[in-house]
């Protein structure tokens, strides 16, 4: 395997270590790509490792049928691997040859040469770890931009005086292309944002799972799967296809007994490591469209939103498949409208895939149980006299009371009593253990506000404030019976002021 891109830190075993890592985060980019080539809805027909036609960018190139629905049928990846994942992406990196070890060449050379020599029907594809500097003109173009294609049409806008109009003059002074080709190359160009090396364990185990296959699970980094792609490039095995891939899986011995079989469904407002979930789900109700990051486009309704997810869910409901698998990479609010769409009385078994700090799991939301560890420590606090609103501020990931206090003070004068509800044991990433647990956590918060609420303040709406994961926020859509009416609230990404939240989806039972 050719030597990565690595940012090196320090000493010789520093710089050995980055490049195996590098080489690991090849094989696992790989392992994502050609696990599509099981799933049928996804139009992969090949992918192929370090395939020379694509010069800088020949890490993994992927290949489509025709009469799909992409506009080029070949993407050619590039994958940039940082030991840390915290650095930023601008347009001054993607002009800087030593941003890539080289003393020449920059990204945006290499992104024309895909162009030159594809004769523009292929898409080049740069996955790093790296964030877009949000303070940069390249998160503008990317911001609303699908699976990491740019818009360029502001970057190309024909003004002669603004930002864009220099970061244009100084692209084409640097490439030396001319306006219309270095548009039509910008156009081909992808920037995916990956996840760190050890959780791109999550993307895979996904696939693997889904298909038979053992999961990596928590194996140490140099697992067996990146075994196997070395071993495949020291053969020169660098092109395969279905049959290939899924020979060379069962020749290593990692065959897995089958999943219980189940019905797959998404939905989804983040794109971010949910691009490929329309292709392995049986139904997806996909609303990124709707929004930029966390937050609502301006055309866009949150009744609207509501209706659609509670419509949705409502037919998958009515189905009474056995065994449902949701996956839900979607704001709190949209996953307790989900939950809160099905009937308590169906016979669907709903699961729930939930990353977390140990990787993703499924939680069997079906198995309910008894536990001594559905505690939650609650606190009262009464904000205005005579007010018939109630909020409520949900801890588990983190503590939230103080911030929805602040808010709830300033911002919603109909309320006047806050319960704050944390779990026993303390909030934490790791404060839901698993389905079982989130379930009855949902049903004792549940009997919580049936014994804190009045009869006069269970007659108002209850003003929702959650801050854990979205497999417990489902599950409490699905178990609090007693909230008959409802207003959820969001946090803003990014911006940690308390008076960020907003009022988002609103329920009536």
């Amino acid at each position: 395997m050719k030597r990565r891109e690595v940012m090196v830190l320090g000493s010789a075993a520093g710089a050995i270590g980055a490049r195996m890592q590098g080489d690991d985060y090849q094989a696992r980019w790989f392992l994502h790509q050609a696990l599509r080539l099981l799933d049928p809805r996804s139009g992969v027909v090949q992918v192929a490792l370090e395939q020379g036609r694509y010069g800088w960018f020949d890490d993994v190139v992927t290949y489509y049928e025709p009469g799909g629905r992409r506009a080029r049928l070949i993407e050619a990846h590039q994958v940039k691997f940082h030991i840390m994942a915290d650095g930023a992406l601008g347009f001054s990196a993607l002009m800087n040859p030593s941003f890539i070890k080289s003393e020449k060449h920059s990204i945006a050379h290499h992104v024309l040469n895909v162009y030159r020599v594809s004769g523009g029907d292929t898409d080049a594809v740069l996955v790093t770890p790296w964030q877009i500097d949000r303070d940069d003109l390249l998160a503008t173009m990317c911001e609303s931009g699908r699976n990491g294609d740019l818009r360029t049409a502001k970057l190309f806008d024909g003004k002669e005086q603004s930002a864009a109009s220099a970061i244009r003059k100084q692209l084409l002074a640097h490439t030396g292309s001319s306006e219309e080709e270095l548009k039509a190359a910008l156009d081909r160009f992808r920037i995916v944002n990956s996840p760190p090396l050890a959780f791109m364990v999550d993307m895979l185990d996904g696939h693997l799972g889904r298909h038979g296959f053992a999961t990596i699970g928590d194996a140490p980094l140099a697992s067996s799967y990146d075994d196997l792609v070395r071993k495949a490039i020291q053969r020169r095995d660098l092109l395969f296809e279905k049959e290939s891939f899924t020979q060379l899986l069962h020749d290593a011995g990692l065959r897995a007994a089958a999943l219980e079989p189940r019905y797959r469904v998404g939905i989804r407002s983040f794109t971010r490591f949910a691009e490929h979930l329309d292709e392995f789900t049986d139904e997806l109700l996909d609303l990124a469209p709707a929004f930029t990051h966390r937050a609502l486009n301006p055309d866009e309704a949150w009744s609207h939103i509501a209706d659609r997810v509670g419509a949705f869910m409502e037919k998958v409901d009515r189905a009474e498949h056995a065994l449902v698998e949701m996956h839900i990479p979607c704001l709190n609010s949209i996953a307790y409208a989900a939950g809160s769409a099905t009937s308590p009385k169906s016979g669907t078994r709903y699961l729930v895939s939930q990353p977390g700090i140990g990787g993703k799991a499924i939680w069997d939301l079906g198995a309910g149980e008894n536990r001594g560890d559905a505690a939650w420590t609650i606190t009262e606090r009464c904000l205005r006299e005579d007010r018939p609103d109630v909020a409520l501020a949900i801890g588990l990931a983190r503590a939230i009371g103080t911030d929805v206090e602040h808010f709830v003070q300033r911002h919603v004068d109909r309320v006047g009593k806050l319960i704050i509800a944390e779990p026993a044991g303390g909030a934490g990433q790791s404060a839901v253990q698993d389905g079982a647990h989130a379930v009855a956590l949902a049903e004792s918060l549940d009997g919580v506000l049936a014994e804190r609420r009045t009869v006069e303040e269970r007659r108002e709406p209850l003003h929702v404030f959650i801050a854990g994961p979205n497999g417990f926020t489902f599950a409490m859509g699905r178990t609090a019976r007693r909230i008959t009416r409802a207003t959820l609230y969001e946090f803003p990404s990014g911006k940690p002021d308390p008076d960020g939240y907003y009022p988002s989806i609103s329920l009536e039972a």
